[in-house]
């Protein structure tokens, strides 16, 4: 059986390409998703970190 499909073609893919071609790509959809997921909570505490350092400047200014 081919392992891959071209949307190309003029044939239709068959049933078991249609589902290969599917669990691949949900395969790939979780793996992206799981990196995108990681990318975001470094960025969120970094954004964190940067917003307590400008609340203590703040609050360390105003009590002066």
């Amino acid at each position: 059986m081919k392992s891959s499909y071209n949307f190309l073609s003029d044939k239709e893919p068959t049933d078991k390409q249609l589902q290969k071609l599917m669990q691949d790509v949900l395969v790939d959809v979780k793996k992206r998703s799981q990196i995108a997921k990681k990318k975001l909570e470094v960025i969120q505490l970094q954004e964190i970190k940067e917003a307590k350092i400008r609340f203590n400047k703040r609050f360390s200014l105003d009590a002066i």
